[in-house]
């Protein structure tokens, strides 16, 4: 029971990380592996330890990050990118759960719920006309910081997973809850109501 305990804490860490930066989690959950800091690789994983593996797939975390900061390309890139955010959120919540065939269904499936979900939130986070490229660069940053702190806080201690989904969770319940007042507020304007 507590091996489940702590295995799920890193299958929402590791998914919420996941849906925000998906190829620098996976490079990190890989290195950290590779010199033995937190939890190992479970077999059906175990390319990720390979350093060749880890370069690429911290190239592909420079570059998402680097077209993430520009303005223009952020809402195509955010619906482009969500089938492969939901993906690599399930295999790194998976990666690193020992318990068999059933581990690595419930990892690939819990991952890839919070992957969607910390994608949304994302997405859903971030303005539509940015003030500033200063404004794209620091929300980049942030969701950057987010997603490496994640991953190294939850390999290192797994129920601080629980911390980062928790975040993840009353996010998306707050923009929810935003986006359904301005939908109200728009449907009063269009009836002529107060």
């Amino acid at each position: 029971m507590i091996g489940w305990l702590f295995a799920v804490g890193r299958m929402v860490g590791f998914g919420s990380a996941a849906g925000v930066r998906p190829a620098l989690t996976l490079a990190v959950i890989g290195a950290m592996s590779l010199v033995g800091i937190g939890p190992d690789v479970q077999p059906p994983f175990l390319f990720l330890e390979r350093w060749w593996v880890i370069l690429i797939f911290a190239v592909l975390a420079i570059l998402e990050g680097k077209f993430d900061n520009v303005p223009k390309l952020d809402r195509i890139q955010d619906r482009i990118l969500v089938p492969w955010r939901i993906a690599i959120g399930g295999v790194a919540a998976a990666a690193t759960v020992p318990h068999g065939v059933t581990g690595l269904v419930v990892g690939l499936t819990v991952g890839a719920a919070f992957g969607w979900l910390s994608q949304s939130v994302k997405h859903g986070s971030r303005p539509i006309q940015p003030p500033s490229g200063l404004a794209v660069a620091l929300i980049s940053l942030s969701e950057d910081l987010y997603a490496l702190g994640g991953v190294v806080a939850t390999a290192i201690f797994s129920p601080l997973g629980y911390a980062f989904a928790a975040v993840n969770i009353w996010l998306f319940v707050r923009l929810r809850r935003r986006r359904r007042l301005r939908y109200r507020a728009k449907r009063g304007i269009a009836d002529g109501s107060p």
